[in-house]
């Protein structure tokens, strides 16, 4: 009987932290689907670096891509992020597999 109960306690355990997520269904790198810009996701131990690459519309150089580096943090099935502009918190849709957050719509690349 206490093996029986030991095992149904494992069990239930190991289902409570499959349910916990950990964001790393947020990993990789994303594309903007309406415009080239892309956002790499990257886990910085327990929190996460989101670099983003952007083409510089009014640079000399029209191949110019800015590099921004922001840190997030996974927060209620999303990730948060801090930048110079303040928070944004990004979620995946669960219909598309697209990342939304910020006012755009990213999808995966790899």
């Amino acid at each position: 009987m206490k093996v029986i109960k030991l095992f149904v306690m494992i069990f239930v355990f190991s289902l409570a932290a499959c349910g916990k997520g950990s964001g790393n269904e947020y990993l990789g790198m994303w594309k903007d689907v309406s415009s080239e810009d892309k956002l790499k996701i990257e886990k910085n131990g327990e929190n996460f670096i989101v670099t983003s690459y952007t083409k510089l519309v009014f640079g000399l150089d029209p191949n110019e891509i800015s590099e921004n580096k922001m840190a997030a943090t996974y927060k209620n099935e999303g990730l948060e992020l801090s930048g110079t502009l303040g928070m944004a918190t990004f979620v995946i849709d669960q219909k598309t597999g697209h990342l939304i957050g910020a006012g755009s719509e990213y999808q995966k690349v790899n």
